[in-house]
């Protein structure tokens, strides 16, 4: 703005440089060629510019006007405009402001600068000017008319007026949060107060508190505590999470805080103040206190720890649902917002907003499994399960972000070991998504490894080993052991760095404790990566192991091209397995020297990503090579090779890294049970963009939901993939629905007025109890015993608020593969 306004301020004194070089000129009695000459350089100049300039009598009629002010005017020519006014051109009461400047010019003699104003267009379009007017003095320096410039501004207070929306949404947003936020400078002067803060320290207007500290609001002694405490977070750049403190209201009142509080940074990373979060937990505590002295007087027994316990759980569902619910509209609106018009700053914000929402919704899911462990409430699940899929299913969810750093991923088993077991799965999976997910952050190349062993404990139990070796940052040995306390990282600069609570490694280590195993780490220092090891004890399944037909590949010669040895290791234990002949080699060049030695193989697995000569060039080279002699060909790819366009004709199968060992007898037992090394021709093309997503799968869709930022949230994301759907606000609505309309699948919220989404689940499911549609539970719920109740209601999945984009597109092509498979 400063920049703008000091840009139309030089141009006018330009101008009117201009215009006395022009008087002295005639004064001067040049020739009236060179004054044509200057006129003429004068009026190219202003014709050029892009802001409107022009020239009006004393009567405001324009006498000159540039192509910039013609064409703002919707006009094809000066001749147009001359001598007319802006009342020829403007609505009266927009005219009747122009005037008034050009008056006061004219009488007083003093220009009128960086003035803001707007005019409509002939298309109704309305523009935003930054407008200057100055005097035109003759050369007896009489006021003859006046100079005016006009730069549009419009983009500018278009972007104006979609921040203040922003900040608005976001004011409303945490005003309408039942626990108190606020903000402080680094000097403990509020600077942000929502309502609930203000209604806690008995003020009505957020102009009452800010600009003050709070030596302002209560006792020296408790202002000092608070002092101290934000003044720690401000030096140390360390955040206070649920810290339980307290002060005294105007009427004297004691109240109870459970507080957050984090350092708020600039964009250089200093730490400028602070952001707070208060839960008032004054009538927790003196519930506390009643049963404190209740325990004292008649003694705590069994029953009343059952109770407490309870308490504690609905707790933890309620505060999931508090903060998840406000949040899926946060994330929802802002992954919307970004698939709007914006430029590259507005652009920058939306995904500093999106990726803190997902920083936020990490930091509350590590909380809440914090928190039921601490309130001893994880109850460990006891099924079947497959370590080999576990594991493969773990490092999918991981594979993406080790494809974008080409960090290479593996996993090894000891031979013998069993795969059938009974146990928490989920849990296990959230063990190792958790190692794997730290060891990805903190390595920049190289590999991460995951090794599995075990030994038998008795005839049922059997004691499982796991260990992720990774060639990361390392740990100082003298750390290693602090890792696995609450909130805590190696030191304050990897937090600053790589970001992240501490609480993963917390968690992990006590799921693991909960399993019957432990955990640590061990590192040789920094620079020289890190092994975390962990075990748990598992019972052996019942369930007898599917039987791979491996006949047609037994004894079958394979070699192994890939240039990362442990990938060598790992894919040779893997072939040796299948009783398979296995040779490995590091490189193209090492291949095409085997070959031409005359080696022969039934099977070449050629690695996409190799130096000098990668996987596809490899076996182009091959073919020219052998000719109809070359043995099947299988190409290991990266995560993201499907958007890649190469022509992968030449190859029997692409397997993605790391290899799935629960896949690869099936899959050479498909390509070996062939005759001849037939190749196939593989399709690298993409999955469908969003918008093409409601065409490929066609979904009559009901939205139930009572939220109405959250249904728009829904809609907006259904509509962006090609959905229309139709919505209810509550089960009595979608009862109402299905007697007039069929619908493929239902979205159903769980927590609505009326009839919730339990209740109308079991309601459709008498109504249609040969053909339902299929239903999903929307909920802002995350505890495990909660999502389990709706399938025993007849929900066929859920959604957990708040969902990405990604999810619920997942959802969708998910169900509509399953309604075809009815069909």
């Amino acid at each position: 703005m400063k920049e703008q306004k000091k840009e139309l301020e030089d141009l006018l004194k330009e101008l009117s440089d201009l215009q006395k070089h022009i008087k002295e000129l005639e004064s001067d009695n040049n020739s009236g060629t060179d004054i044509a000459r200057d006129r003429l350089f004068l009026r190219a100049i202003i014709d050029n510019l892009p802001d409107a300039i022009y020239v009006k009598d004393k009567e405001s009629r324009k006498i000159i006007a540039n192509l910039t002010d013609v064409k703002n005017l919707g006009l094809n020519s000066e001749e147009e405009l001359l001598s007319k006014t802006d009342f020829d051109f403007y609505p009266a009461e927009i005219a009747e402001g122009f005037l008034a400047d050009d008056r006061s010019v004219l009488q007083t003699g003093k220009g009128v600068i960086n003035r803001e104003e707007f005019f409509i267009d002939k298309a109704g379009k309305k523009h935003w000017l930054l407008t200057s007017k100055i005097p035109l003095k003759d050369h007896n320096n009489n006021i003859i008319g006046i100079i005016g410039i006009g730069r549009d501004i419009t983009e500018r207070k278009i972007a104006e007026e979609a921040l203040e929306y922003e900040r608005n949404f976001l004011k409303t947003l945490i005003d309408c949060l039942p626990d108190a936020i606020y903000a402080k400078d680094a000097a403990g002067r509020k600077t942000i107060a929502n309502l609930a803060d203000l209604w806690n320290m008995g003020y009505t207007s957020e102009k009452e508190v800010l600009g003050k500290t709070d030596y302002d609001f209560f006792p020296k002694e408790i202002a000092d505590k608070f002092f101290a405490n934000d003044h720690s977070i401000i030096e140390t750049g360390k955040a206070v999470i649920n810290r339980e403190e307290y002060f005294f209201d105007k009427e004297g009142n004691k109240h109870w805080l459970q507080t957050s509080k984090v350092p708020l940074r600039n964009n250089k990373y200093e730490v400028v103040g602070l952001i707070g979060i208060s839960r008032d937990i004054t009538s927790q505590k003196i519930a506390e206190e009643e049963l404190k002295n209740a325990y004292e007087k008649l003694g705590k027994t069994n029953e009343d720890l059952k109770k407490a316990n309870r308490v504690k759980a609905d707790f933890l569902a309620n505060m999931s649902h508090e903060i998840r619910t406000p949040l899926n509209a946060v994330i929802g609106l802002t992954e919307l917002l970004l698939r709007t018009p914006l430029n590259n700053e507005q652009k920058d914000y939306v995904q500093i907003i999106l990726n803190s929402g997902d920083i936020l919704l990490s930091l509350i899911n590590d909380i809440l499994d914090f928190s039921k462990i601490e309130a001893q409430k994880i109850e460990l699940e006891k099924q079947p399960f497959d370590i080999m899929v576990c594991i493969e299913e773990a490092l999918d969810l991981l594979a993406g972000k080790a494809e974008q750093k080409e960090i290479e991923l593996a996993y090894s088993l000891t031979k013998g070991l069993p795969t059938r077991f009974m146990g928490d799965v989920t849990r296990l999976r959230q063990i190792l998504v958790n190692l794997l997910s730290n060891s990805i952050k903190f390595t920049e190349k190289g590999e991460v490894v995951i090794s599995i062993s075990g030994q038998l404990l008795d005839a049922f139990s059997y004691k499982l080993n796991f260990a992720v070796r990774d060639t990361g940052i390392g740990i100082k040995p003298e750390v290693c052991k602090n890792l696995f306390q609450a909130f805590t990282q190696a030191d304050a600069s990897t937090t600053r760095k790589f970001g992240g609570t501490g609480l993963g490694l917390t968690i992990s280590k006590r799921l693991s404790e909960l399993m019957g195993g432990t955990m640590w780490v061990e590192s040789e220092g920094i620079g020289k990566g890190s092994t975390f090891y962990f075990s748990i004890i598992s019972e052996l399944s019942n369930e007898k192991e599917k039987e791979k037909n491996i006949s047609d590949i037994f004894g079958k010669k394979v070699l192994i091209v890939d240039d990362n040895k442990t990938n060598r290791e790992i894919l040779s234990q893997q072939f040796l397995s299948l009783n398979m002949k296995v040779d490995t080699v590091a490189s193209g060049k090492g291949t095409l020297a085997l070959l031409e030695k005359g080696e022969i193989y039934d099977l070449l697995i050629l690695d996409y990503h190799m130096p000098e000569m990668d996987g596809i060039t490899l076996a182009g080279k091959i073919h020219e090579t052998l000719k109809d002699k070359t043995p099947r060909l299988i190409l290991l790819s990266s995560y993201s090779y499907r958007e890649r366009k190469s022509d992968l004709s030449p190859f029997a199968a692409v397997l993605t890294k790391p290899l799935k060992l629960s896949h690869l007898p099936d899959v050479l037992h498909t390509i070996f049970s062939k005759k001849e090394a037939i190749h196939r021709k593989f399709d690298p093309s993409p999955l469908p963009e969003n918008t093409e997503i409601g065409k490929q799968y066609p979904l009559r869709i009901l939205l139930a939901e009572d939220n109405k930022i959250n249904q728009m949230v829904a809609l907006r994301s259904l509509e962006k993939m090609g959905y229309r759907a139709d919505t209810a606000f509550n089960g009595i609505e979608v009862l109402e629905a299905l007697k007039y309309k069929s619908f493929d699948l239902i979205l159903m919220d769980i927590q609505m007025p009326d009839m919730d989404g339990e209740q109308a689940a079991i309601e459709i499911r008498k109504l249609f109890p040969k053909e339902p549609p299929r239903i999903l539970a929307m909920t802002a719920t995350a505890v495990k015993t909660e999502l389990d109740r709706y399938m025993t209601v007849g929900m066929n999945g859920y959604l957990v608020k708040p969902f990405k984009q990604d999810k619920l597109r997942e959802v969708l092509i998910e169900s509509y593969n399953k309604l075809k498979l009815k069909e």
